[in-house]
């Protein structure tokens, strides 16, 4: 009888998983998938999101009809909080937030009450260097000039890349920065910039500046001062390196662990628990567009850097960002209070 239930039960799972299978693809047929990002439109996030909204649904049974929204608040942090509590867990909705917040758990879990080990994640569909800048005639125009002139540079919220980012550059570097937070985005801080609020900011993206202030950047009103990254990028080989200014190997360290997540610096997440098989049909179409000529024609035309990762190698690297030594994840937590 043994042997015989063993046989059934294998039999029953070579019929079941295609079975599984082909349900989840008839899922999505007739379905609408939705795409929030957690900023306002017109900035990089939403330029990205769009752009994978217009061709992925090619790429997925059913060819549902994707639309993108924007839930913006506290950094991109209420639609990660969104994401892990009150979203659909069908497969039907993801969405696209700054990557430091998957980190942000770690460095402070009493107010990021989510584990991004466990959500869903897509893809990235850019790796980042970010970058710290300041207005034309500010008084730092320089990576010298930041740590010892005192300026005013604009945030969204609390965790959000633009906040850490300032924040290391003050707490581990000693620069003199004033902060201005509330701003729903990158394309208000830029204007912010011009009427002359505030003077620049910290953690702003290398492909975000090109795709939306080129001209800016050409005709010198925006002067990059330093590469917040783990490597030095090609293009901005006259730009220092903030790795090269650590004062000791923890802080190295400590560096390496929050920058690690610009190797998903363009991360697409669903929420925890979704089926495997969707989330697996979700990740299939993905990659997939990643490689779509007209898809890859359409970014070029945007002026998209896409440089993808896999949803599968995002959620390893996340696995291996969470198991970090206590005394690196302590240096890294001082280092963005």
């Amino acid at each position: 009888m043994t042997r015989f239930a063993c046989h059934l039960l294998c039999l029953c799972a070579c019929f079941l998983a295609p079975l599984s299978l082909a349900n989840a693809q008839d899922f999505y047929r007739g379905k609408t998938v939705t795409i929030s990002v957690g900023f306002a439109a017109g900035g990089g996030y939403d330029l990205y999101a769009r752009a994978l909204g217009r061709h992925m649904a090619r790429h997925i049974p059913g060819e549902p009809t994707i639309v993108v929204r924007n839930m913006p608040g506290a950094g991109s942090l209420q639609l990660v909080n969104y994401l892990n509590s009150v979203a659909p867990k069908d497969g039907t909705e993801f969405g696209h937030f700054d990557p430091t917040l998957i980190i942000a758990p770690l460095m402070d879990p009493e107010k990021n009450k989510y584990d991004s080990s466990k959500l869903s994640w897509v893809g990235s569909m850019d790796k980042a260097t970010n970058t710290c800048i300041a207005w034309q005639g500010t008084p730092a125009q320089s990576w010298q000039d930041l740590l010892t002139k005192q300026v005013s540079f604009g945030l969204t919220g609390h965790d959000d890349v633009l906040y850490t980012d300032t924040a290391i550059v003050k707490n581990m570097f000693g620069a003199p920065i004033k902060t201005v937070a509330g701003y729903t985005g990158t394309n208000e801080i830029r204007l912010a910039m011009e009427r002359g609020e505030i003077q620049g900011t910290c953690g702003i993206s290398w492909s975000s500046l090109k795709t939306t202030a080129g001209e800016l950047l050409s005709s010198g009103k925006i002067k990059i001062l330093v590469q917040l990254a783990l490597s030095a990028n090609p293009e901005l080989a006259q730009v220092p390196l903030i790795m090269d200014q650590a004062k000791s190997a923890k802080d190295k360290d400590a560096l390496k662990l929050l920058f690690a997540t610009q190797l998903a610096g363009r991360p697409f997440t669903a929420p925890p628990g979704i089926p495997d098989d969707r989330l697996a049909i979700l990740r299939r179409a993905f990659d997939a567009t990643m490689t779509d000529a007209d898809f890859l024609a359409d970014a070029k035309r945007a002026k998209l850097e896409i440089d993808a990762t896999t949803g599968a190698d995002v959620a390893k690297l996340i696995a291996e960002i969470y198991h970090s030594s206590p005394e690196v994840m302590a240096a890294a937590r001082a280092a963005v209070q």
